[in-house]
Protein backbone atom coordinates (compact mmCIF):
# COMPACT_ATOMS: atom_id res chain seq x y z
CA UNK A 1 0.00 0.00 0.00
CA UNK A 2 1.33 3.22 -0.74
CA UNK A 3 2.11 5.97 2.07
CA UNK A 4 0.18 8.97 1.72
CA UNK A 5 -0.42 12.39 3.92
CA UNK A 6 -4.04 11.64 4.63
CA UNK A 7 -6.44 14.64 3.64
CA UNK A 8 -8.74 13.97 7.57
CA UNK A 9 -5.64 12.70 9.60
CA UNK A 10 -3.01 14.78 8.71
CA UNK A 11 -0.99 12.01 8.99
CA UNK A 12 1.80 10.42 6.76
CA UNK A 13 0.12 6.48 7.17
CA UNK A 14 -0.66 3.76 4.44
CA UNK A 15 -3.16 4.43 1.95
CA UNK A 16 -6.17 1.85 0.51
CA UNK A 17 -4.52 -0.66 -1.71
CA UNK A 18 -7.03 0.30 -4.46
CA UNK A 19 -9.47 3.19 -5.12
CA UNK A 20 -12.66 1.80 -3.04
CA UNK A 21 -14.72 2.16 -6.56
CA UNK A 22 -14.48 3.60 -9.97
CA UNK A 23 -14.34 7.43 -11.27
CA UNK A 24 -12.80 10.41 -10.11
CA UNK A 25 -14.19 10.14 -6.47
CA UNK A 26 -13.08 6.57 -5.61
CA UNK A 27 -9.37 8.00 -7.31
CA UNK A 28 -9.86 10.85 -5.07
CA UNK A 29 -10.08 9.20 -1.88
CA UNK A 30 -7.75 6.83 -2.71
CA UNK A 31 -4.84 9.19 -3.24
CA UNK A 32 -6.10 11.59 -0.47
CA UNK A 33 -7.26 9.17 2.46
CA UNK A 34 -5.31 6.58 4.73
CA UNK A 35 -6.53 2.85 4.98
CA UNK A 36 -7.65 3.86 8.77
CA UNK A 37 -9.57 6.86 8.42
CA UNK A 38 -11.02 4.70 5.79
CA UNK A 39 -12.07 2.07 7.75
CA UNK A 40 -13.38 4.97 10.78
CA UNK A 41 -15.59 6.16 7.50
CA UNK A 42 -17.30 2.49 7.04
CA UNK A 43 -18.16 2.53 10.83
CA UNK A 44 -19.07 5.96 11.00
CA UNK A 45 -21.25 5.50 7.29
CA UNK A 46 -23.76 3.33 9.22
CA UNK A 47 -24.71 6.11 11.79
CA UNK A 48 -24.99 8.96 9.26
CA UNK A 49 -27.49 6.41 7.79
CA UNK A 50 -29.85 5.62 10.47
CA UNK A 51 -29.42 8.93 12.14
CA UNK A 52 -30.30 10.96 8.85
CA UNK A 53 -33.13 7.88 8.31
CA UNK A 54 -31.50 7.70 4.72
CA UNK A 55 -32.75 5.93 1.76
CA UNK A 56 -30.03 4.66 -0.87
CA UNK A 57 -32.17 3.98 -3.56
CA UNK A 58 -33.22 7.80 -3.32
CA UNK A 59 -30.40 9.57 -5.39
CA UNK A 60 -31.01 12.71 -2.95
CA UNK A 61 -30.20 10.60 -0.10
CA UNK A 62 -27.02 8.87 -1.97
CA UNK A 63 -25.77 12.51 -2.78
CA UNK A 64 -26.00 13.55 0.92
CA UNK A 65 -24.20 10.32 2.42
CA UNK A 66 -21.70 10.95 -0.31
CA UNK A 67 -21.29 14.44 0.91
CA UNK A 68 -20.75 13.18 4.45
CA UNK A 69 -18.25 11.05 3.44
CA UNK A 70 -16.22 13.74 1.63
CA UNK A 71 -16.20 16.41 4.43
CA UNK A 72 -15.48 13.44 7.20
CA UNK A 73 -12.22 12.50 4.86
CA UNK A 74 -11.65 16.16 4.86
CA UNK A 75 -12.28 16.26 1.19
CA UNK A 76 -15.09 18.98 1.00
CA UNK A 77 -16.18 21.75 2.90
CA UNK A 78 -19.81 21.19 4.54
CA UNK A 79 -22.81 22.57 2.88
CA UNK A 80 -24.99 23.72 5.27
CA UNK A 81 -28.16 21.40 3.80
CA UNK A 82 -26.28 18.18 3.29
CA UNK A 83 -25.24 18.56 6.73
CA UNK A 84 -28.44 19.91 8.70
CA UNK A 85 -29.48 18.00 11.60
CA UNK A 86 -31.99 15.41 10.59
CA UNK A 87 -35.88 15.78 11.65
CA UNK A 88 -36.96 15.46 15.14
CA UNK A 89 -34.41 15.01 17.64
CA UNK A 90 -32.02 13.20 15.24
CA UNK A 91 -28.58 15.12 15.78
CA UNK A 92 -30.80 18.60 17.06
CA UNK A 93 -29.45 20.84 20.05
CA UNK A 94 -33.02 20.73 21.82
CA UNK A 95 -35.32 17.92 23.08
CA UNK A 96 -38.85 17.85 21.51
CA UNK A 97 -41.09 20.27 23.83
CA UNK A 98 -37.51 22.23 24.82
CA UNK A 99 -37.54 26.11 24.59
CA UNK A 100 -41.60 26.43 24.32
Amino acid sequence: MPELVCSRCKKSAPGLPAPPWGGAQGQEIFENACLSCWKEWQLMQVKVLNEFHLNLSDASHAARLDHHMMVFLGLEEPSDEAMAPAPYGFGAQESPGEGE
